[in-house]
């Protein structure tokens, strides 16, 4: 038999072991923590005490650009900084724009070291954040340094300035080119145009700031290409349309009116035209509507034709055929115009435009005439006697009126004026000065014409006894015994006013108005359908009558102890006539009261001395 005998420590003895290890690792811990701590407030102490050394001053190790500025203040570190790095306002900056070349110094532009930027950043190395931050960048600038960068800084306004110097200076508006009439009207022609340029403003001012934005101290230059700008209407484009409007020009226009022609010649064409500049942007030669229409409303004249009434023959007392009315035209301006420019956008070799007509009917057609014809016969007549003499230009500025208005027809409801029916009164017509009342006084030649009075008042009273609608009547300044009292009709024509003598025939028939010239007489008979109608005259009532009285003039313009009459005395009076026109039943139509103030007159014998 075999026996191990094993031998254990006691229970308490293996308690007291243990406990005498974890004692000694607790003391380890607790003495590595007691260094740790000793050490953060060894380099807090230390943080404070050196940010306290450096109150006002950079940290250790701090440099700016590469320039230590430890320990030092601002305006030291500052001077040193610009003693140690080039100044950036020294240089210049050459702008090119093609031809045009500016130079600007950099300190135009502000340029310099952003100090302010610069020192900041370094001052706050080692003053940022918490304790232990502090204390770390701090070790860190001690250990290893801490350098700032560069910074620049440029004024802007500065550099915009520059920029809109160089745009004002290099800047060129486009200069269109332009086609006009020479003066001389002959001929057009084209004057050059110009092409603009722009500067890219935007470019030029990120080319100056890529210069000036760096801390490269040296000359810089930029070079820009401009915007070039096409003019809306180039130097080829206005020589194509002067072409074109020579082209136009180049023959006179030939208008033509049914088989009539007109000629425009190529002067007065090319003044029509200007240049016009197309929807799509092409420049053409145009016709300006304003100025064709203008020249035919002058033309309007030699195209127009009056219309023709029917009228009568006579044989004897009665009529005996019809003579033919006659159409008449009118030019359709509108019309006209439209259709000249239409035909100069596509001209032709020889252009002969038709214009537009508008055809105008007589008022008294020839069928009308034929069937009043055998129902014609006179309705009224009256005659005047005067004594041919230069207050009448003997006789002449009466027959030629009344010659003129012979055979004249007044349709139906038209109405007859004096002058118009009388028509050229002048001197290549056949008038000649006569007697005028001018200024209260008779002027024997004092106006053209003077006597045609005879002519209007004989056709007045022929006029009023046909019982027609009778219009505009004037009496004589003074009153003259040839004519009956209170129905006389003065006409005269001024620039500033003119008195006419009208009338109309209110029946259903056309009227013939014939002029008969006698020696020393002149007489109207007007033909027409007898509708029944009858004219009575009132007596006159005079009243506010005033007697005339005569006067002498002595003057040297005669030969002494000779006498000449140059004014008749008149007496002047108002008078009150009424005219009473009644239809075939009797019933009133027409009631006139013609009322006349006659003027006295003074008359004048002249006595020689």
């Amino acid at each position: 038999m075999t026996t191990r005998t094993d031998l254990y420590p006691p229970a308490g003895a293996i308690v007291e072991l243990r406990s005498k290890r974890g004692s000694a690792w607790g003391w380890a811990l607790f003495g590595f923590a007691i260094t740790i701590a000793a050490a953060l407030l060894f380099m807090l102490a230390f943080a404070l005490g050196l940010a306290r050394a450096h109150d006002g001053r950079f940290m250790p190790g701090v440099a700016v650009a590469g320039v230590s500025v430890a320990g030092l203040d601002r305006g030291q570190a500052e001077t040193l900084i610009r003693e140690e790095l080039p100044a950036l306002s020294s240089g210049r900056i050459s702008l090119a724009v093609e031809d045009s070349r500016t130079t600007v110094p950099y300190a135009q532009l502000a340029r310099d070291y952003d100090m302010d930027s610069m020192l900041d950043a370094a001052y706050a190395f080692g003053r940022g954040g918490n304790d232990v931050a502090q204390t770390l960048d701090q070790l860190r600038g001690l250990l290893y340094g801490a350098s700032v960068g560069t910074a620049v800084r440029y004024e802007p306004a500065a550099v915009d300035g520059v920029v809109a110097d160089v745009a004002a200076r290099y800047d060129r508006d486009p200069r269109d080119a332009t086609m006009a009439l020479n003066a001389d009207g002959r001929s057009f022609a084209a004057a050059a145009g110009m092409e603009g340029r722009r500067v890219d403003q935007a470019a030029l001012r990120r080319a100056i700031v890529q210069v000036v934005d760096t801390t490269d101290p040296a000359d810089a230059s930029v070079q820009l290409r401009a915007q070039p700008i096409e003019p809306a209407i180039t130097t080829a484009e206005a020589e194509a349309a002067v072409a074109e409007a020579k082209t136009l020009t180049a023959r006179p226009l030939t208008l033509k009116a049914e088989d009539d022609k007109l000629t425009i010649d190529r002067e007065t064409l090319r003044r029509w035209i200007l240049f016009d500049v197309e929807p799509e942007g092409s420049v053409r030669p145009v016709f300006v509507t304003s100025r064709v229409r203008t020249a035919l409303e002058g033309l309007a004249p030699q195209v127009e034709r009056a219309a023709r009434n029917a009228s009568f023959r006579f044989g004897g007392n009665a009529v005996s055929a019809v003579v033919p009315a006659v159409n008449g035209r009118s030019l359709e301006i509108e019309g006209s115009v439209e259709a000249v420019t239409a035909a100069f956008k596509t001209p032709k070799a020889e252009p002969a435009i038709e214009l537009a007509l508008t055809s105008v009917a007589p008022s008294l057609t020839t069928a009308e005439a034929e069937a009043a014809a055998p129902k014609m016969r006179q309705i009224s007549t009256w005659t005047t006697r005067y004594t041919p003499s230069e207050k009448n230009f003997f006789g002449k500025n009466i027959s030629i009126p009344t010659s003129v208005i012979d055979g004249y027809v007044v349709g139906a409801g038209e109405w007859f004026s004096f002058w118009e029916a009388v028509g050229d009164v002048s001197v290549n017509a056949g008038y000649g000065a006569g007697g005028a009342i001018i200024n209260g006084r008779t002027e024997p030649t004092g106006a053209l014409a003077g006597g045609i009075c005879s002519c209007s008042t004989t056709l007045f009273n022929a006029a009023a006894r046909a019982g027609l609608e009778m219009g505009a009547r004037r009496n004589h300044y003074y009153y003259i015994d040839r004519y009956p009292v209170g129905l006389d009709a003065t006409v005269f024509k001024s620039d500033s006013s003119v008195q006419d003598m009208t009338f109309r025939n209110d029946t259903e028939f056309p009227i013939l108005i014939r002029g008969i010239n006698g020696s020393g007489t002149v007489r109207f008979d007007i033909y027409g359908v007898d509708t029944g109608r009858t004219v009575s005259f009132s007596e006159p009532v005079v009243r506010n009558y005033r007697n005339a009285t005569d006067s002498v003039e002595y003057t040297s313009a005669l030969p002494a102890g000779s006498s000449k009459r140059v004014e008749y005395p008149v007496n002047g009076f108002e008078s009150t006539v009424v005219r009473t026109v009644r239809n075939a039943s009797g019933a009133v139509i027409h009631q006139d009261t013609y009322y006349s103030n006659y003027a006295v007159i003074t008359g004048i014998v002249q006595v020689g001395r």
